[in-house]
């Protein structure tokens, strides 16, 4: 067997349940979502100490499932998605906006950056994604047949969401531009990928 270059470096352990979502943090941080209802946020102390809770945040009422950070922004933002059918957008440790409209679970989330506004992105158990600016609801993005598991904004601002239907979908101006088909199974994930597309 060819040994491995990767080995454990740390644990984290701080969640009373199990860890749903981990996000890498711009500021050096990690964030972690569980089915404890909270998201905690951790930093890197010095050796040999290893990583610290720097905050748990709290104020969705069931499971966190999604996380996603807001880059570029002024303090540090992060948007959260639970099975209470909301998104939360954070600023720190503060509740900036609580994003509700979805019917059911909010399993995937994201970001979407056009000029100086930050678009959040939500993908729901509920069949819809929805697009937010300043916790406004400026789209719903319908056609799926079943639950969306992964939303991914562009660059241009068009949005790619997969879903359990098997299918990715292309949106451009809250419209379906393009249905990808082919997946032999629910789409869970989407990258994007420099130079070559998702």
């Amino acid at each position: 067997l060819m040994e491995s270059a990767f080995k454990l470096s740390a644990e984290l352990a701080g969640h009373q349940n199990d860890v749903r979502a981990v996000c890498a943090l711009g500021v050096g941080a990690i964030a972690t979502a569980s089915r404890d209802r909270t998201v905690k946020l951790w930093k890197k102390m010095p050796p040999p100490q290893g990583w610290s809770v720097s905050a748990t945040l709290e104020a969705h009422q069931h499971f966190v499932g999604a996380l996603a950070e807001i880059p570029s922004s002024p303090a540090p933002r992060l948007v959260s998605g639970s099975s209470d059918k909301t998104a939360i957008v954070w600023e720190g440790e503060r509740v900036l906006h609580k994003l509700q409209g979805h019917t059911d679970t909010v399993c995937a989330v994201g970001v979407s950056g056009i000029g100086s506004s930050t678009l959040v992105l939500t993908g729901s158990w509920d069949k819809t994604a929805r697009v937010w600016l300043d916790g406004t609801c400026v789209s719903v993005l319908a056609g799926h047949e079943a639950a969306v598991w992964a939303i991914l904004g562009l660059p241009n601002g068009d949005v790619l969401t997969g879903s359990a239907d098997r299918t990715i979908r292309h949106w451009h101006d809250g419209k379906c531009a393009t249905t990808f088909k082919g997946h032999e199974d629910c789409v869970r994930g989407l990258v994007a990928v420099p130079g070559i597309g998702f």
